[in-house]
């Protein structure tokens, strides 16, 4: 069964004019709706398969509203606890500083939400500065890129068995549904300026600085702002 979560075929540096495509493999999974290779509870799986029909009868909303949106972080894998919550959750060991420990150390956890307030998931950022100069951090999902920017929220997109759809996230963290904003300038990377980077510096460290990585986004009217990213583990 082609499924809907969340193994991405490509990172961040995608182009994200195109929706980022998302697959993995249900069927060999012991609970049907769970990720390929992932511990997951039945409960987790029938949360997947109801996420996918809500996709097909066009009731993602009403869906969005009960449950939240699949969303995937990482996290030590001794601030792991048992709890009614994990049995929410979709987990595989991370590859994140397995070089380095020669085993896994993290975990790359997926789990439904409406907004980034687990504590206990790191989740990658963007900082953004904005056309009048203010700068913004905002929380994602390992999984999705930014398309562009709209009043003050970044807009995500997602393909998932051939239906696409958008979300927003706002700088608290919180995910809402919003009618799909068309974009006629496409996001791109630049190389990241001296003076781009100084206006940044008291966010990152000066280790990260040097590893940022840079995009122009756009609003639907074609406001530019600056998009700042560090590369991505899962």
């Amino acid at each position: 069964m082609k499924s809907f979560l969340l193994i991405f075929i490509f990172l961040f540096f995608s182009t994200t004019s195109q929706a980022t495509p998302i697959a993995h493999d249900t069927s060999e999974h012991i609970y049907p709706g769970c990720p390929f290779n992932s511990t997951c509870s039945p409960e987790m799986g029938t949360l997947f398969l109801k996420y996918q029909q809500a996709l097909h009868q066009n009731s993602l909303k009403n869906f969005f509203h009960k449950n939240g949106l699949p969303i995937t972080g990482k996290r030590k894998k001794d601030k792991f606890q048992q709890t009614s919550k994990a049995r929410l959750e979709a987990v595989w060991d991370s590859p994140c500083d397995y070089r380095e420990n020669k085993k896994a150390t993290f975990e790359r956890v997926q789990t439904f939400a409406k907004n980034f307030s687990d504590n206990t998931i790191e989740y990658p950022h963007y900082v953004v500065i904005q056309k009048d100069k203010t700068v913004k951090k905002f929380k994602t999902s390992n999984d999705d890129s930014a398309l562009g920017i709209y009043q003050n929220r970044l807009v995500f997109n997602r393909l998932i068995d051939d239906i696409y759809y958008q979300y927003q996230v706002d700088e608290k963290g919180n995910i809402s549904i919003h009618p799909e904003q068309n974009f006629s300038i496409l996001g791109r990377s630049i190389p990241c300026s001296q003076n781009a980077l100084n206006k940044i510096s008291n966010i990152y460290t000066p280790q990260e600085i040097a590893g940022v990585n840079c995009r122009l986004i756009y609003s639907p009217k074609g406001d530019q702002s600056y998009l700042f990213y560090l590369p991505r583990c899962e």
